[in-house]
């Protein structure tokens, strides 16, 4: 009985990754494209504050 569930969950999960490899990534969702923005170097005013430009490579989901 033990043999027969181990067999069936290890067939399962074979299966699972089977499919989401071949079905996980589309290939229209692997192209980019950069932002028609170019990054500058940094600028000081004439009081000595710094502004630099943000560079964002993607979005995280907020961590737990």
């Amino acid at each position: 009985m033990k043999k027969e569930f181990g067999r069936a969950i290890s067939i399962i999960l074979a299966s699972a990754v089977a499919i989401t490899s071949f079905y996980g990534l589309p290939a229209g969702k692997l192209h980019t494209q950069a932002a028609s923005v170019k990054v500058k170097s940094p600028r000081i005013a004439e009081d000595g504050t710094v502004t630099w430009d943000k560079v964002t490579f993607g979005t995280y989901p907020p961590g737990p």
